[in-house]
């Protein structure tokens, strides 16, 4: 296998995962914010959909790096 295939590949695999596990923080995060104190629904929801945003914000910005 040619060296960029297999750099492509092993980059690929990577992103991959780490797309995964961004993704399966969802169904717990509003659970753990919950835990944190915050009893008001819509608190729960702006703030979970604001710390879910900021992950992949996060991760555009590192993924050149």
């Amino acid at each position: 296998m040619e060296l960029w295939k297999r750099n492509l590949f092993v980059c690929w695999i990577g992103m991959f995962f780490s797309s995964i596990g961004m993704s399966q923080i969802a169904p717990i995060l509003p659970l753990y914010i919950k835990q944190l104190g915050v009893t008001d629904v819509s608190l729960i929801q702006q703030y979970s959909g604001i710390i879910f945003g900021c992950t992949f914000v996060v991760a555009a910005f590192f993924s050149p790096i």
